[in-house]
């Protein structure tokens, strides 16, 4: 009754039919001895009364509360609008009851679970309120532990895709949680699916073995894990994995079959197309000119792809040797592949090698070999890594090689300047006597540099100009003869060719010039213009007549005597005339 339960005395009924004060000592007396904490105050809620299980629950005496307001009793830890809530009814004159976190004196907090009933008057109006509290601070602890272990198991089932489920000892009917639902994608009635429908929802091409199994296990107690397809209800397959066990009583009599189902659709997808990927790794590996290996810390291979009898004609059962590798290396390449590989295995440096190996024929083939991981496997450092043929691509490198060579004899023994000149005009490659013009001993000196670096910056600019012109155009500078003027005060003349320079896409990388020395040839054509001039001055003065004529009698040349008796004011007047003009 004193908690306020319809079905006694309410506790302010109790209070108004207290005919005496032995009664009402008695009713104290009683209140004195229940263990949840009776807590009275008045309309204003200042606390008039406490009984001991108040003080033993809350810390606070008699003495430390009468005359206090209920409120500091409040821990704040609730919502305001829980307090409001609280208020609004019991002001109303209604009872209520829920659970509040209160604070001891000590500071710690506890949760009780509290009653609040208003008491009237005769005339109605609300003059105390009781409040009646129990605290079930462990109670409450250990159902959120319980909730919270429950939440994180199904937490857990759902990240897993797992979930656990029960089957009655008939077979007849299965228990589980959500996510047994969500697995077979079925909807449940308050928990639970007759087992017949949880049944059907097996592939039919499986739902045969996986009944046996279970009743294989209810028969023998034996525990069951099979694999099987599920169809969901919008036609999907799914692939689960269900494990369990019987559980029995004491007596030894079954009770129920428990077991878990695991969604393992993505992981037999991955399986499939790990499988997939292998089988492209393989034939990948086995049709790639390149030579794929594993090898061990010491170097000695593990494994070696089957096309290592095309590169070096052995076998890879073969090549699994110890020291296969390192005594078919030439003698002349193997000190510095087993530094380099000792270097990489120590961390130092990357292995990425070329050097000669022998073949089993005793040929003699160069092979680019390269480390490309490192791991460890079983406490046991392994290293990946392919080997090239790159025989060809040497033997190209030699031809290259010479054909510079001779290239380089032909431009240092040919007296005509050659160079080749960048898109910005500086020097790439130049000849002997080209850098020997400039006054250097070494063409590589001219390396880099251009023609401001040597000639007048007029000069300069001109032959810049013009190599821009032939790279933007496109076109050829053909045999220009040009007179250069040093920067020691030396004037030459050349006759210049300037071509584009091609890669080997067409594309336009620079130039290409060719410059001859014709300083002398000059010399000699204005000597030769000095004679003929002074032989034509000297013919002209003769007053004999002096011509020339062709095979068909028209003049050639004529000195003025001819032309002034032939009434023609200069000699040029006849040329391609005869004597009938």
């Amino acid at each position: 009754s004193i908690a306020g339960d319809s079905a006694g005395m309410t506790a302010a009924e109790a209070l108004r039919n207290c005919p005496s004060e032995s009664s009402l000592a008695l009713l104290v007396a009683v209140i004195g001895q229940i263990g949840e904490s009776v807590v009275i105050t008045d309309a204003s809620a200042i606390i008039r009364f406490v009984n001991p299980a108040f003080t033993r629950i809350s810390g606070y005496s008699a003495e430390d509360v009468v005359g206090q307001n209920a409120r500091f009793l409040t821990s704040g830890r609730k919502d305001p609008a829980r307090y409001r809530e609280l208020w609004e009814t019991i002001l109303s004159g209604e009872f209520w009851r829920g659970d509040l976190i209160n604070q001891r004196k000590d500071g710690t907090f506890y949760i009780g679970e509290m009653s609040v009933t208003p008491v009237r008057d005769s005339s109605g109006a609300i003059t105390n309120f009781i409040s009646i509290t129990r605290e079930v601070t462990e109670p409450r602890a250990t159902e959120n532990a319980l909730h919270t272990s429950e939440k994180r198991l199904e937490d857990a089932q759902s990240i897993a895709s797992m979930a656990s489920w029960e089957v009655d000892a008939g077979a007849t009917e299965l228990c589980g949680a959500d996510g047994s639902w969500r697995i077979f994608n079925l909807a449940p009635v308050a928990g639970s699916l007759p087992f017949s429908n949880v049944l059907n929802a097996v592939h039919e091409q499986d739902r045969a073995r996986v009944n046996e199994t279970l009743q294989n296990t209810l028969r023998t107690h034996e525990p069951f894990d099979v694999e099987h397809r599920t169809v969901r209800q919008d036609g999907s397959v799914r692939v689960v994995r269900s494990r369990g066990q019987v559980v029995a009583d004491p007596q030894g009599g079954t009770v129920r079959l428990v077991g878990t189902t695991l969604d393992i659709t993505e992981g037999k997808l991955a399986h499939a197309e790990l499988r997939r990927s292998e089988e492209k790794y393989r034939t990948l590996i086995a049709n790639i000119p390149d030579v794929a290996w594993t090898s061990d810390a010491e170097g000695n291979p593990i494994f070696v792809s089957s096309n290592s009898e095309k590169v070096y004609g052995f076998t890879s059962q073969e090549t699994c040797t110890p020291g296969f590798f390192s005594s078919r290396i030439h003698p002349d390449n193997h000190e510095k592949v087993a530094t380099a590989y000792k270097a990489f295995l120590e961390g130092h440096a990357v292995f990425d090698e070329e050097f000669r190996i022998q073949r089993k024929d005793g040929q003699w083939i160069w092979v680019h070999d390269r480390a490309v991981a490192t791991y460890e496997k079983h406490g046991k450092l392994y290293t990946d890594g392919m080997i090239s043929d790159i025989t060809k691509r040497k033997q190209a490198e030699e031809a290259l090689a010479q054909e510079r060579n001779l290239l380089r004899a032909l431009m240092d023994n040919i007296p005509d300047h050659i160079y080749f000149k960048d898109l910005q005009s500086r020097i790439i490659r130049t000849s002997l006597s080209h850098a020997k013009a400039f006054g250097l001993s070494d063409p590589e000196q001219a390396v880099g540099k251009t023609d401001f670096d040597f000639f007048t910056a007029e000069h300069a600019q001109q032959a810049f100009d013009d190599e821009q012109n032939v790279m933007e155009l496109g076109e050829s500078l053909m045999g220009r003869e040009e007179k250069e003027t040093w920067p020691d005060g030396r004037v030459t003349w050349a006759s210049t060719t300037k071509l584009p320079l091609r890669d080997s896409l067409g594309e336009i990388i620079g130039t290409f010039g060719v410059s001859r020395d014709i300083t002398d040839r000059k010399r000699a054509e204005d000597l030769l213009a000095g004679e003929r001039n002074l032989l034509r001055a000297l013919i002209d003065n003769m007053p004999d007549w002096v011509f020339v004529k062709d095979l068909q009698s028209r003049y050639l040349a004529a000195n003025i005597a001819v032309a002034r008796a032939l009434g023609f004011e200069k000699p040029e007047e006849m040329i391609g005339k005869n004597d009938f003009d």
